[in-house]
């Protein structure tokens, strides 16, 4: 476009140089219009219509860009939700399943050592009440197979 008006602006200017001569004879329109003053009204136009042009684009392109930075900003701002809701769910499963072990390692650890205490001492006062060895094996295998013959304790 820059070329175009350049060309509107040089080409007055080469012809009433290169046509200096009074008495050469008009051969072409462009000559005619030069020298009638309708070709400085035809660049004058055109000139305004690009400068017209110009302005109007640059705030058009101002525009558009804004719009496609908010709608940017928008989709980005809508992804980092979703990503960050994602993340958050698995960090929170992983942190659930963390805290759910150690909430079973903890109540294990406080109802099996009484359980394991108490059942050594049921061992220990069955022994002590002069249990044979065969009493002794007969209850273990009773207790593996998850019957009670019904001894006392």
């Amino acid at each position: 476009m820059a070329v175009v008006i350049m060309l509107f602006w040089l080409i007055p200017a080469i012809t009433v140089v290169g046509y200096s001569n009074q008495s050469y004879q008009y051969k072409d329109s462009l000559q005619m219009a030069l020298q009638l003053g309708r070709l400085d009204f035809a660049t004058m136009l055109l000139t305004v219509l690009t400068v017209f042009l110009i302005i109007v684009s640059l705030i058009s392109f101002s525009y558009f860009r804004s719009i496609a930075e908010k709608e940017a900003r928008e989709v980005a701002a809508e992804v980092a939700e979703q990503a960050a809701a994602e993340a958050a769910s698995k960090m929170a499963s992983h942190v659930a399943k963390l805290v759910s072990a150690r909430v079973a390692r903890q109540e294990a650890n406080r109802i099996i050592p009484p359980l394991v205490r108490r059942s050594a001492a049921e061992w220990n006062e069955f022994a002590s009440d002069g249990a044979s060895q065969n009493d002794v094996a007969d209850l273990r295998n009773a207790l593996d197979q998850g019957e009670d013959n019904g001894s006392s304790r």
